[in-house]
């Protein structure tokens, strides 16, 4: 069963730094509520949903495939990873780290418009931050290639609109992001997108 907690939809207007702090702030108040119950995170991490055409008709989101040799083989995930103590508790640091060990270490100008928590497994205990991103430059699709590691087998941009009708092939943060009602309306809500 999945289970999810909305973080915060971004105001642009506010300074990026007091977003990351009170994104943050909400994230380690979520796991000091469950610290020492069975519902402690085993694991802590965050990701990137890169997206480009933002308020337009089709707008897209970069996806990563896994190879057959990583976790969710051949599903379509989102570049990041899991939490190291070099971040020091910043996940929007996590995520980025961890974009560029699996896409290289140059990544296009990126802006905040969004974030979510998702959580995963049988107990929720998997706490996966997903920050929504805009690729800064509107022609990246053409102008920038991820230098994929070996955890990934190809890249794609997809239309965020029809992400859900391909739920089958894609990793189960991904999925939770499409299929279920409060991700997808923030998700296309982010992107200028209505919900349907």
């Amino acid at each position: 069963m999945h289970s999810y907690t909305t973080i915060q939809r971004l105001d642009p207007s506010i300074h990026p730094s007091y977003l990351i702090n009170s994104i943050l702030t909400e994230h380690r108040t979520e796991i000091a509520m469950v610290q020492g119950d069975e519902h402690t995170p085993s694991k802590v991490g965050a990701g990137l949903f890169i997206v480009t055409d933002v308020g337009k008709d089709a707008p897209k989101v970069l996806l990563l495939k896994r190879s057959m040799t990583s976790g969710n083989p051949g599903s379509w995930g989102l570049p990041g990873g899991n939490q190291d103590l070099e971040d020091e508790g910043d996940l929007y640091v996590t995520a980025l780290r961890e974009s560029r060990e699996e896409m290289g270490n140059v990544l296009p100008a990126l802006r905040q418009i969004g974030a979510v928590l998702t959580k995963r497994g049988k107990h929720s205990q998997k706490h996966y931050t997903v920050f929504l991103v805009e690729a800064e430059d509107e022609r990246v699709r053409e102008t920038w290639s991820p230098a994929l590691n070996e955890e990934h087998s190809e890249y794609r941009w997809f239309d965020v609109a029809t992400l859900h009708e391909m739920v089958d092939s894609l990793h189960p943060v991904v999925a939770q992001m499409v299929e279920e009602g409060p991700f997808r309306d923030i998700v296309h809500t982010s992107v200028g997108l209505t919900s349907s």
